[in-house]
């Protein structure tokens, strides 16, 4: 009796063994093309956010050199607009999978304060400081740009 109830342990386990080293690949590879998905969105997510806060840029640069060139209310209310928006993207939160993402979203609050200084300058009408501003907001967006090309932890 005792034998025959090792065996039929013996052949339980190995029937338990097959059964697990059949479902061991499906599931392994379910659980890699998952991930390899859940990564791809992250860094498509990321670029998006990126993108956004480059487009965001350019706009309030426009905007202040139009406000700069002739105060109106529409061009004041327009650079107002412009500042509102890069302040929301520049307060993105890059995942870890971009290289240099600390120092990216450091730098873009960086040009977001820089830019809040300028236009409050600009609407000042300080020049000396509104040129000041308007320097420090350019030297921290092209910091921003070297960092998307450098190599990570480049800064």
């Amino acid at each position: 009796m005792y034998v025959s109830t090792l065996t039929a342990l013996t052949r339980y386990c190995k029937v338990l063994c097959t059964i697990r080293a059949r479902l061991f690949l499906p599931v392994a590879a379910s659980i890699i093309l998952m991930s390899s998905a859940a990564c791809d969105m992250l860094l498509h997510r990321d670029v998006q956010l990126l993108n956004a806060f480059q487009t965001a840029y350019e706009q309030f640069d426009q905007r202040v050199s139009a406000l700069s060139a002739g105060a109106t209310e529409t061009n004041e209310h327009n650079a107002d607009n412009a500042l509102s928006n890069l302040a929301a993207r520049a307060s993105m939160q890059v995942s870890s999978l971009m290289k240099n993402d600390g120092s990216m979203m450091r730098a873009a609050r960086e040009v977001s304060a820089d830019a809040t200084i300028e236009l409050a300058a600009l609407k000042d009408h300080t020049r000396g400081k509104f040129e000041e501003a308007q320097k420090a907001r350019k030297a921290a967006y092209a910091h921003f740009e070297r960092l998307l090309s450098a190599p990570p932890n480049a800064e």
